[in-house]
């Protein structure tokens, strides 16, 4: 909702500013999560707020050099109840990490603690040099 001397009957087309944030809005609804992304000592760690969440209702994907946190939690009413009011909202959100540098896909590690979802996701270690012996024929 814009404030504009005029009533919305008497603009027949909308702002371009309530075009941009209606179809930014309908194609990204209100986050609802905070996601943070840090560089560490031996690779990146992801924190994810995910209130109202169990272990059951994320989802990590890790493939290739991405890594994808899909959570989702849907609180219903008990059976017999009328849902009058919800304080906090139903959570779903995916999000997509893309590394540039290789990560240890084996040891990627994940843990929810206090609605705080943290994933640590290593680097990969370089190959280790090595000698090759030369063979005469």
């Amino acid at each position: 909702m814009f404030l504009t001397p005029w009533p919305s009957y008497a603009r027949p087309f909308p702002s371009p500013a309530e075009l941009f944030l209606r179809t930014f809005n309908e194609a990204n609804p209100r986050h609802d999560h905070a996601v943070t992304a840090t560089e560490v000592e031996d690779g990146w760690e992801l924190s994810a707020e995910i209130p109202s969440c169990s272990v059951e209702d994320v989802k990590i994907e890790v493939k290739g050099d991405t890594v994808t946190i899909h959570a989702a939690a849907k609180a219903p009413p008990p059976a017999g109840w009328v849902l009058v009011r919800r304080e906090r909202p139903e959570v779903e959100f995916t999000e997509h990490f893309r590394f540039f540098k290789p990560i240890d896909v084996d040891h990627v590690e994940a843990a929810v603690k206090d609605g705080v979802l943290t994933v640590k996701v290593p680097r990969l270690a370089p190959p280790a040099a090595r000698v090759i012996p030369v063979a005469s024929h």
